[in-house]
């Protein structure tokens, strides 16, 4: 299954298709579980935690999904648009034949990750499903530039316009973010983008890659 995204501004059909397919990633030769990248520097740190519960906050195709439970972590993979939602599961279902092992660490969920952070932030002890993450991932869409829509990859840009997602609220999913987390927040942001830092709390760490950065932030003290 995959989505054909309008031209937009009209009711036309551009026919840029783009089916998520999981099996094309590299997760299996030694380049593509090479600890150093971005991602898994980001989310895993320098001791390298095995075994993580990631909550993707923000999973789109769900790529990102697939590499770090291609890794060994388990994943909660959140996606709110139900049309994107459905091209995630099926990615998923087809990539479970290939990898059944893998495909078991990941449990799609469609909803608003903003409405599931927040609910397990005001009540963190009555919160019990999915269980509390020692990682929340957060990439929301980034800014969208003028002059600048020909950089963007066929993946994205379908997935911009045929979901109509813009800004995603990343303040809004930060914050909770902050309370749910047990080990740390990682935020995707473009390179050059602001720091973001809720009530003046501020990334301890950032790994950068081409175009983009991950600032890792620890979670608020006091957490229950």
């Amino acid at each position: 299954m995959g989505l054909e995204s309008p031209e937009k501004g009209s009711g036309k059909r551009s026919g840029n298709t783009y089916f998520p397919d999981w099996t094309r990633i590299d997760t299996t030769s030694p380049a593509g579980r090479r600890g150093g990248q971005p991602l898994l520097h980001a989310v895993q740190g320098k001791k390298k935690y095995k075994g993580l519960l990631v909550w993707d906050g923000t999973a789109g195709w769900g790529e990102d999904a697939w590499i770090l439970a291609s890794m060994g972590h388990s994943l909660v993979a959140v996606e709110r648009d139900p049309l994107v939602y459905l091209c995630l599961l099926d990615a998923w279902s087809r990539a479970a034949r290939e990898a059944p092992f893998t495909a078991r660490r990941i449990r799609p969920e469609c909803g608003h990750s903003g409405d599931m952070l927040q609910r397990a932030a005001d009540d963190p002890r009555g919160w019990s499903r999915p269980p509390l993450p020692d990682v929340v991932y957060l990439d929301p869409f980034f800014p969208e530039q003028s002059g600048k829509k020909a950089r963007e990859g066929k993946s994205m840009r379908v997935l911009r316009l045929s979901a109509r997602k813009g800004d995603e609220g990343t303040e809004e999913l930060l914050s909770p973010a902050l309370m749910v987390a047990r080990l740390r927040v990682v935020l995707k942001r473009p390179r050059k983008a602001k720091v973001l830092s809720p009530d003046g709390l501020a990334p301890v760490h950032t790994v950068t890659g081409r175009g983009f950065r991950y600032d890792v932030y620890l979670p608020r003290t006091g957490r229950p």
